[in-house]
C-alpha cells in the first residue's frame, strides 16, 4: 500500500466557496464518489439521473457540474447541453466509461470543460475541479470588479448631473447680475462652486461655497483678492499666472484652466479655474466673475477606471497563465510523486527520507502555484 502525500493534504483541507452537483445513475459509484468529493467540498448535491440534475442545477446553481453520460431518463450530453443554453459559462466535468470519438465531438459542440474516464482516477479529477475552480472564481472576481464599477459609475453620473446643472445656474448668472444686485447675491448663494465678484482689484462678493473649498473665510478675499492664489500648487502655479496675465491683457472674453491647490489642512484638491470680465450696464467700467469648482471626484474616477481595468487585465493574464501552466507542471510531478511513494516503501535511512520529504514538499508548493 503506497502513502499518496498530495491526497493526505487534501484531506486535510474543506473548501466552502465551491458548490459541486454530481449526477451518477449508478448508486455504488455515486456513494463511493460523493463521499470522496464532500471530505474536500462542504457544498456536494447528488442525483441519480440527468432529468433530476437539471432540475437540481436550476434550484441551486452550484459552480461546478460532474456528471456521467449514459444514464436513463435523461443523460448527461442532453442535460449538459441544457446547461450551457440557460448559462454558457457553466463549468461542466464529464465522466465516461466509453472513449468513442462521438462522445468527444458531441462534449466540444455543447461546450464541456472536462472530460475524463472512468475508472476515474482521484488526482485527474482533483486537476479538473481545481481548473474549473480557478475558472469561477475568476468570473466572480471579475463580476464584482464590473459591479463595483457600475456603482461608481452611477455615483459618478450623479454628480457629473449636478456639476452640469451647476454650470447651467452659472450661465444664468451673467444675465441677472445686469439686472439686479439683490437677485445676483441670492443666486450666487445657491450655486455649489466657489464663486466671488470682483470691480477692478476690489472684491464686491464671495459665496459660501468658497469656504468650503479653501477652508479659509470669505473675510481674507475682501482683504486680499488675490489671497486664492497662496493656496495654489507650486507645480501648476506658473502656468496659471502665465494664462491669467494674458487674459487680463486683453480683459475680454472668457478664461478657464485647471489646477491644484492645498487647503490648510494639507488636503489636495483639483480645481476648475474660470475668469470672465463682463461690461456693467449703470458703470462705465468692468467687473470681473471668478469661479472655481472642485473637480477632484473626476480626477477619482478617471483613475479608478484606470485601476479597474489593469486589475481585469491582470486577472486574465493570470487565467490564461494558469490554464496553460497547470497541465504541463502536473504531467512531470505526478510522475515524481508516483517514484516518491515507491521509494517511501523502501527501506531509507533517516537522511534519504529526509530528502524524500522535500522532494515532496517542493512538488505539493509546485502544484499550489
Amino acid at each position: 500500500m503506497t502513502f499518496n502525500l498530495n491526497s493526505f493534504s487534501r484531506a486535510m483541507e474543506k473548501n466552502d466557496t465551491i458548490s459541486i452537483l454530481y449526477v451518477e445513475d449508478q448508486d455504488d459509484v455515486r456513494l463511493f464518489l460523493s463521499k470522496i468529493l464532500s471530505r474536500h467540498y462542504s457544498n456536494v448535491i447528488l442525483a441519480e439521473n440527468g432529468k433530476t440534475g437539471l432540475e437540481l442545477y436550476h434550484q441551486h446553481k452550484p459552480d461546478i457540474v460532474i456528471s456521467d453520460i449514459k444514464m436513463p431518463v435523461m443523460d448527461g450530453l442532453s442535460m449538459s447541453g441544457r446547461i450551457k443554453q440557460s448559462n454558457p459559462k457553466a463549468q461542466i466535468i464529464l465522466t465516461t466509461a466509453h472513449s468513442d470519438m462521438e462522445y468527444f465531438i458531441q462534449s466540444i459542440d455543447i461546450g464541456i470543460n472536462q472530460y475524463i474516464l472512468k475508472p476515474i482516477d482521484r488526482e485527474k479529477l482533483y486537476a479538473a475541479i481545481d481548473n474549473c475552480k480557478e475558472q469561477v472564481l475568476m468570473e466572480r472576481q471579475i463580476e464584482k470588479q464590473n459591479q463595483k464599477l457600475k456603482e461608481n459609475n452611477n455615483k459618478l453620473t450623479l454628480q457629473e448631473r449636478e456639476l452640469r446643472e451647476s454650470l447651467q445656474k452659472t450661465i444664468a448668472l451673467k444675465e441677472i447680475i445686469s439686472k439686479s444686485e439683490e437677485n445676483f447675491r441670492k443666486v450666487a448663494e445657491n450655486i455649489q462652486d466657489a464663486f466671488w465678484l470682483k470691480d477692478n482689484q476690489k472684491v464686491l462678493f464671495v459665496n459660501k461655497a468658497f469656504e468650503s473649498v479653501f477652508e479659509i473665510e470669505p473675510a481674507v478675499l475682501f482683504d486680499n483678492p488675490e489671497a486664492f492664489r497662496d493656496f495654489i500648487h507650486e507645480e501648476d502655479k506658473v502656468q496659471f499666472l502665465i494664462l491669467l496675465q494674458e487674459h487680463e491683457a486683453t480683459r475680454t472674453g472668457s478664461m478657464g484652466t485647471e489646477f491644484r491647490i492645498i487647503t490648510p489642512s494639507g488636503q489636495i484638491k483639483n480645481i476648475w479655474y474660470r475668469d470672465v470680465f463682463i461690461e456693467h450696464e449703470k458703470e462705465k467700467n468692468q467687473r470681473r466673475i471668478c469661479m472655481l469648482s472642485d473637480i477632484s471626484w473626476k480626477i477619482e474616477k478617471e483613475t479608478m477606471q484606470k485601476d479597474l481595468l489593469v486589475a481585469r487585465e491582470t486577472a486574465q493574464i493570470k487565467h490564461r497563465l494558469l490554464a496553460n501552466v497547470s497541465h504541463e507542471m502536473r504531467t512531470p510531478l505526478n510522475g515524481i510523486f508516483a517514484m516518491s511513494d515507491i521509494l517511501a516503501t523502501t527501506a531509507l535511512t533517516d537522511e534519504q527520507n529526509e530528502y524524500l520529504t522535500t522532494i515532496r514538499e517542493a512538488g505539493e508548493d509546485m502544484l499550489e502555484i
